[in-house]
């Protein structure tokens, strides 16, 4: 009977939630709940279902526990090894009941595991261990009663879960919290049997030692988050407010970039210009070429400080390599240094080897888009390596001047020497590499590196600038990371170089085609350490830092021929404090910058975190954070044209700019108090000052230039605002799995900016939606098939331009953006029975798909935006 329900669980059609890893964790807390009650079949299933969904070596564990609570010795010992296996640091630990098993089997020779089952769930084996030849040969005879089980054990379920929903009993009578005696002693002795533990009862009349009473294992599939403190912490931990999209989140989305999987995320704007770049920002203050959210690959910052923003195109990894995106939604420099503004989004990736695996990807669609891929991840002993390549193009929403519809004599004024196919808004090829070793029992070596060759991306430049494309940009990286016992050292080197210029631009016009090269070189020590002091737990992460920054651009003053040098340096700690269910954080990071006073870089964070019970936690947080100015803002002098034919303002940068800062306090609320829902609530306000504008022209008519080909109408430059930004918000997010194969997110913000002078009337800033909300749902059917939508709406807009005017003075000019929705979809099906093989078919911004007069902008001066349909196939071994 044990062996036909051990057999049911895995021979019933394997479902799991749109992410696997819920679904394991929903199914072990369930086995846990039954554990306690005494009911070990049912405990039993649920661990098998969840080392179904997702394999784990607690999971072992438990199975073997249930099996020998059962009684059921051959399969209890042989999932004990199984543990062993898989968790070969702790094998130590079961030694001694494996030990006692093997005297009450009457053996001490190994007993066989037993066969595997077919692969499911994406490749994952789950292993049928201790299945005598008897009980084997009698499956056939068994059908008819496995097929009543199954309705049996469904119904079963149900009155379990009613019974836990309603607060049911925490075991039979007489037994412990956690299913056990509590009259047992803790060494597992019997208090009513010999004093020696012996069972007297033994097979050949001989005394059998009793199994050591050790309860189940609790500890798996925790939620891990690292960006908030730079150290492993559950959420429910964090001292800032998190978003965590798992790679399910990413391949389910429908989504074709990542700024684009980004928009799920609450309070977290995307803003796409134009087809090649896309504008990230947190909490209000987005813009082109945005400047305010730090993006991180696995720590390592791909903010080009030059510029003062990232480059989505050039990160070179693809989606199969990604694990998952922690998103911190509120300062960040108190960990990560200037630029953290707003929040941070760190993209974690696959650790190799951890699922040895190969897979191909494709894709291809309408307006242009396509993209393919190869990744491998592979373990040798202690040598684990990651490979991976990719190739992404996409097409123009777009063109510049709406070329194709001007006569010809128009169109033969307009040139665009740096785009080889105006038809293209984006095209990549990009690899990436990583190799792992150990190095005993609590040091490593990582070493990894990367490139990415962008032929073509058309973005949008700040203020008159407009349309630009990035020419033959070449992005590389390298990096290393050593650890040794509870030192990190991490080193890496980006280095980018390109052509940039207008998009399109009339003929004779003033050349603004230039030449940029960055190089960024960064070396960190720091040392996490824990320890107690009396009934206080501390962890304590300490680091220092430094940063050389390397450009040339022709932009800055002297032209691409004068390198800018800067050398950065830094200090960091972060205390996290916990007695009992309180926990108290305390960060504080200085940054020496050679343009800056040191009391300006000064950026702390204080949080304190409540656990108002065992899965429910509040927190309060304050801190701050800073945005250095980039070396446009400080080092430029260069031409910007105005709307008169012939006449250009000159722009001066200024090594006096004061950085962006901004003030942050916030109180959340974070709950997942069952296995089918997270959710979080959290009201914020913030201060921004000193934000960076190009201040008004001091006219001036300065005699015709040949080499710029133009007049001089005055001058201008950069300026801290005198403007004061109070930013005031709610954020709410859910998410519910209710059931296998279901998985459900609904989120939704409220936010206002408003801006006031001292002493005067405050505006508020329209270029934020006062509303966003974004609701989804996933399934994974029974029958090999996915189903996925998601909805994205943001309410209207009203940005105020700042632009010159024909006299050359700088204005400001509202624009009204109306709201807008995208709706997402996605259906694919996995023909295999090992799932190696799925194809997909899928719509991103269904509405425009009507036609042209259905498309709507999301800035101003952006190019309407298209639908892609596309279709995907994929294929893992």
């Amino acid at each position: 009977m044990r062996l036909s329900l051990a057999l049911l669980a895995l021979l019933l059609p394997a479902t799991a939630l749109a992410d696997p890893k819920d679904d394991a964790r929903r199914h072990f807390g369930a086995g846990l709940e039954a554990a306690q009650r005494g009911e070990y079949e049912i405990a039993l299933q649920r661990f098998l279902a969840a080392q179904n969904a997702y394999p784990h070596p607690a999971t072992l564990y438990n199975i073997a526990r249930a099996y020998a609570d059962m009684e059921d010795l051959e399969n209890a010992l042989a999932y004990y090894r199984l543990y062993q296996d898989a968790a070969p640091d702790k094998a130590g630990d079961v030694d001694p009941v494996i030990q006692v098993l093997e005297a009450r089997i009457g053996q001490t020779q190994s007993i066989p595991t037993g066969p595997t089952a077919p692969t499911t769930g994406g490749g994952r084996t789950v292993v049928v261990g201790g299945a005598t030849e008897e009980e084997l040969a009698r499956l056939e005879s068994i059908a008819a009663e496995l097929q009543a089980l199954t309705e049996a054990l469904q119904t079963r379920t149900a009155e379990e879960r009613a019974i836990a929903e309603a607060g049911g009993p925490t075991g039979p009578e007489g037994t412990g919290p956690d299913g056990t005696d509590p009259d047992r002693p803790p060494d597992g002795t019997d208090p009513d049997g010999p004093p020696d533990g012996t069972n007297p009862d033994g097979p050949d009349g001989t005394e059998v030692p009793e199994l050591p009473d050790a309860g189940f294992l609790a500890d798996a599939y925790e939620k891990l988050v690292v960006t908030a403190s730079r150290v492993g912490q559950a959420p429910l931990d964090s001292p800032s407010t998190i978003t965590v999209l798992t790679d399910e989140d990413l391949r389910l989305s429908g989504a074709t970039t990542l700024p684009d999987v980004l928009r799920r995320v609450v309070g977290v704007d995307v803003m796409s210009l134009s087809s090649g770049q896309a504008d990230v920002s947190i909490r209000g203050f987005n813009r082109e070429l945005a400047n305010k959210v730090l993006i991180l690959v696995d720590g390592r910052s791909t903010y080009l400080d030059f510029l003062g923003a990232t480059l989505w195109a050039s990160i070179p990894i693809s989606i199969d390599e990604i694990d998952r995106i922690e998103v911190i939604r509120g300062p960040g420099s108190a960990v990560y240094g200037a630029n953290a503004v707003t929040g941070v989004i760190n993209i974690i990736t696959r650790t190799p080897g951890a699922e040895p695996r190969t897979v191909f990807r494709g894709s291809g669609g309408t307006s242009g888009y396509g993209k393919g891929s190869i990744t491998t991840s592979q373990r040798a002993g202690r040598t684990s390596v990651r490979l991976g390549a990719a190739y992404d193009q996409m097409g123009r929403w777009a063109k510049s001047a709406r070329i194709q519809d001007q006569p010809e004599p128009e169109q033969s004024a307009l040139e665009s020497p740096l785009v080889d196919d105006e038809n293209i808004g984006r095209r990549v090829l990009k690899a990436d590499a990583r190799i792992d070793r150990s190095i005993g029992d609590d040091s490593y070596v990582s070493l990894s590196g990367g490139l990415a060759r962008v032929d073509t991306m058309e973005f949008f430049n700040i203020g008159a600038l407009g349309d630009y494309v990035i020419d033959d940009l070449q992005h590389h990286y390298a990096r290393t990371d050593i650890g040794w016992n509870v030192l990190h050292f991490r080193a890496f080197w980006n280095h980018d170089q390109a052509f940039t210029g207008p998009y399109a631009a009339q003929k004779g016009s003033r050349d603004l085609n230039a030449r940029f090269q960055s190089d960024t070189v960064d070396v960190e020590l720091e040392a996490p350490l824990s320890f107690s002091t009396g009934p206080l737990d501390h962890v304590l992460n300490v680091g220092l830092g430094y940063r050389r920054l390397d450009t040339r651009f022709s932009y800055l003053d002297g032209g691409f021929e004068q390198p800018y040098v800067q050398n950065h340096f830094r200090g960091f700690l972060n205390e996290e404090l916990t007695w009992n269910a309180l926990k108290v954080v305390g960060s504080l990071r200085v940054d020496k910058h050679p343009l800056l006073k040191l009391q300006q870089t000064i950026s702390p964070r204080a949080a304190v975190i409540y656990r108002l019970f065992d899965q429910t936690s509040v927190r309060a947080t304050a801190g701050s954070a800073f945005r250095q100015p980039n070396n446009i803002e400080s080092y430029m002098d260069f031409n910007l044209p105005a709307s008169a034919d012939g006449a250009y303002i000159r722009d001066f940068g200024s090594t006096s700019l004061a950085p962006e800062q901004i003030t942050t306090v916030e109180l959340g609320v974070h709950d997942e108090s069952t296995y089918f829902h997270a959710a979080d609530v959290v009201v914020y306000y913030n201060r921004v000052t000193n934000l960076i504008f190009l201040d008004d022209v001091t006219p001036g008519i300065e005699p015709y230039d040949p080499v710029s080909n133009g007049y001089q109408a005055g001058t201008t430059g950069w300026i801290n605002q005198d403007e004061i930004y109070s930013g005031y918000g709610i954020e709410g997010e859910v998410e519910l799995y209710p059931t296998d194969g279901l998985d459900v997110f609904a989120n939704a913000a409220v936010s206002t900016i408003v801006e006031a002078l001292p002493d005067q009337d405050s505006v508020r800033d329209g270029s934020s939606s006062l509303f966003k909300l974004n609701v989804g749902a996933a399934y994974r059917t029974p029958w090999r098939i996915d189903l996925s939508a998601q909805a994205h709406f943001v309410s209207a807009q009203t940005w105020r331009l700042r632009e010159f005017d024909a006299r050359g003075n700088l204005v400001l000019t509202e624009a009204p953006i109306p709201a807008r929705t995208i709706l997402n979809a996605r259906v694919a099906g996995r023909p295999l029975a090992d799932d190696s093989l799925e194809l997909a078919l899928g719509v991103w911004n269904a509405i425009p798909l009507g036609g042209y007069e259905s498309r709507f902008q999301e800035h101003p001066k952006g190019h309407p935006i298209g639908a892609i349909a596309f279709g995907e196939v994929s294929y893992a071994f």
